[in-house]
């Protein structure tokens, strides 16, 4: 419609589910993005609305302590049990408490991650400071078997035919777990000569302490000098008893004693597949190593894979990828690609991901590929994803020419800039209802912000998700999904874990700031340069309570907060000046959405800007669907 040398003209806004947009100009970026959001998320139509808020899990402190590490543990017979760590002490949650494990007491590093992986109906934990361990709901104990580090005293007895080997003997023994796993044997007694045929004592026995899960202990015997092969003798099937006499001839010995049981010992993180722990020690940065097969308890001297023995970069995570254990160093990624479970036919290739891990922690699975924080030594990139679930090996190179890592944070590289390098380790993550969370340390020492991606989005072009930060009266330093919920222990010093994506709009009686700015609209392509006279806008907006929203406009790059006007939220109707009769909505009526035209005041300028807001006010949130426009009329080129 054309009015004195002006025309009407609409512009629809069709999505507002971009994301945040932070690195480029506002009236540049994508129609759906967002230059500025927090607190936000996205409906299955291209929608904005405040997050959903948390509250207390614990209704009693654990301590004035910084979380260290959560975890569930799923046994076997469909239970559950959420563990937390606080001091180097070990937490079980018992309805809206956290009750101390017995015997986790103290047991790691204060202040120090915890990492935890579920195998064998098992939750194993270890931080790279001290032992690992192991948990089966009931009882907490070592993870491997342990050798024992002395032995007891020998001395002949009573002459026999049905006596020991005449001559050199010497004993030693192995402890054996509850679940009849062997550890190393511990070291020899002194050399007991026979001059005949004799029933042997031995006595002080060593006994394991509890923490080492001992049920039994193994006595073995080395008989012919100072040289063959110590061979079983019989076994003790208890952990107090420190006698056993000897009376088995040479022709009756068992079992030829372990000679490589090694324990996993002090491991930094863990992943579990194909039947197998796979493990970082501290000591060794740059060795992947492994257990058994079938078998979580031992690890074998032999069982490790170096990573780029010599290249300057330690191990900073583990994942699991298709088939593949996945390896982050301080600038690369590697890749053992197992065919089968037999060690001969692994193959360690090097991706083609030109970034290493910043944290172990803050890894989540995703469609088909895995999202990082990514690294070069001690250098930021932003959010990376692992793609390709094909390896090639090169024998040049031993390179991965199918595996990759796509940058996923161009979008927000202002934000990533501003992520704490020296304490980014302490980033975690966790894949929940389709989307990432990732806890970080934001221009802080501390997790202190989260960034949710979302992938799964209603418009055709998916690939590149939408980002948007959420900002909580705590930080978060561990996340896990227990009775199929999200929880989050804080990073800060307060003892507390929170259920969060909770019903509502109180972070555990704090108010949700909750807004979002559209980019800076210019209006059809042909008015790119022309000034307008903005008339009004149109959007459907949730009736979710009776209170008000916020909705503010602003024109050409105005930093001010703008013109804001408000919008009555009642369910049961529109409220006088608040709308305009041909908006089509009904006077009184209770409904869950309604069509409002705001009036923008015939504002003049090039480009305009919207912003919704929940007023940051406690219980209150906001949901604008998408399909909205503006109207504005077009005026001369200046």
């Amino acid at each position: 419609m054309s009015t004195g040398g002006q025309f009407r003209v609409i512009y629809p806004v069709d999505a507002l589910d971009g994301g945040l947009n932070s690195k480029y100009e506002a009236a540049i970026i994508a129609d759906n993005d967002s230059p500025d959001c927090l607190n936000v998320t996205y409906d299955n139509l291209g929608g904005v609305q405040t997050r959903n808020g948390m509250t207390k899990l614990n209704t009693a402190t654990v301590g004035s302590y910084t979380g260290n590490g959560l975890s569930t543990a799923r046994f076997n017979d469909g239970t559950e049990a959420m563990i937390g760590w606080w001091n180097g002490t070990g937490y079980r949650l018992g309805s809206t408490t956290f009750v101390t494990i017995p015997s986790a007491q103290s047991i790691f590093t204060a202040d120090t991650r915890v990492d935890s992986v579920m195998y064998q109906n098992l939750m194993f934990f270890g931080n790279g400071g001290s032992q690992s361990y192991k948990y089966n709901g009931t009882e907490f104990t070592r993870h491997g078997i342990t050798a024992p580090n002395s032995m007891g005293a020998s001395t002949s007895g009573t002459a026999g035919a049905n006596g020991a080997q005449t001559g050199d003997v010497n004993y030693r023994v192995t402890y054996v777990n509850s679940y009849v796993v062997e550890g190393d044997v511990s070291p020899a007694t002194t050399t007991l000569t026979l001059a005949s045929t004799a029933t042997v004592s031995l006595s002080a026995l060593p006994l394991a302490p509890t923490s080492f899960g001992v049920a039994a202990r193994r006595v073995y015997r080395r008989d012919a000098g100072t040289t063959g092969s110590y061979k079983l003798v019989g076994t003790i099937n208890d952990n107090t008893t420190t006698t056993y006499l000897d009376s088995t001839p040479t022709a009756s010995l068992g079992a030829v004693a372990p000679t490589d049981n090694a324990s996993p010992g002090n491991w930094k993180f863990a992943v579990k597949h194909q039947e197998r722990i796979f493990f970082v020690d501290p000591t060794d940065p740059s060795g992947l190593r492994y257990t058994e097969l079938g078998n979580p308890f031992v690890s074998k001297v032999t069982n490790r894979i170096p990573i780029g023995d010599g290249d300057g970069e330690n191990i900073s995570g583990l994942a699991i990828h298709a088939n593949m254990v996945v390896i982050g160093k301080d600038a690369s990624v590697w890749l053992i690609y197992m065919p089968s479970t037999d060690p001969t036919e692994w193959q360690r290739v090097k991706s083609n991901s030109k970034y290493g891990w910043a944290s172990h922690y803050a890894n989540a699975d995703y469609t088909d590929a895995v999202m990082f924080i990514g690294k070069r030594y001690n250098q930021l990139n932003g959010f990376m994803s692992l793609v390709g679930a094909d390896t090639e090996q090169n024998s040049v190179d031993l390179s991965a020419t199918n595996v990759t890592s796509d940058s996923k944070s161009d979008r927000i590289e202002p934000d990533v800039f501003s992520f704490n390098a020296s304490t980014i380790n302490l980033a975690c993550a966790i894949e929940f209802k389709n989307k990432l969370w990732f806890s970080v340390p934001y221009a802080s020492s501390t997790n202190n912000r989260v960034y949710q991606f979302t992938n799964q989005r209603r418009d055709k072009n998916q690939k590149d998700g939408a980002w948007v930060p959420f900002t909580y009266p705590v930080g978060f330093s561990a996340f896990t999904i227990y009775g199929g919920f999200l929880y989050a222990q804080s990073a800060t010093a307060n003892g507390f874990v929170y259920k969060l994506d909770t019903p509502g709009y109180s972070d555990d009686g704090t108010a949700i700031n909750s807004y979002a700015w559209t980019k800076e609209f210019s209006g059809h392509d042909q008015h790119l340069e022309n000034w307008k006279d903005f008339r009004f806008a149109n959007f459907t907006v949730g009736t979710l309570g009776n209170y008000y929203m916020d909705f503010s406009y602003r024109t050409d790059g105005d930093s001010s907060a703008g013109t804001t006007k408000r919008i009555y939220l009642t369910p049961g109707g529109a409220v006088w000046g608040e709308f305009y009769w041909n908006d089509g909505t009904l006077w009184g009526g209770g409904t869950v959405r309604k069509k409002f035209t705001i009036g923008l005041d015939g504002i003049s300028g090039k480009r305009i800007q919207f912003k919704v807001s929940n007023q940051n006010t406690l219980n209150q949130g906001f949901h604008i669907y998408p399909f909205g426009s503006f109207n504005y009329n077009v005026k001369g080129v200046r």
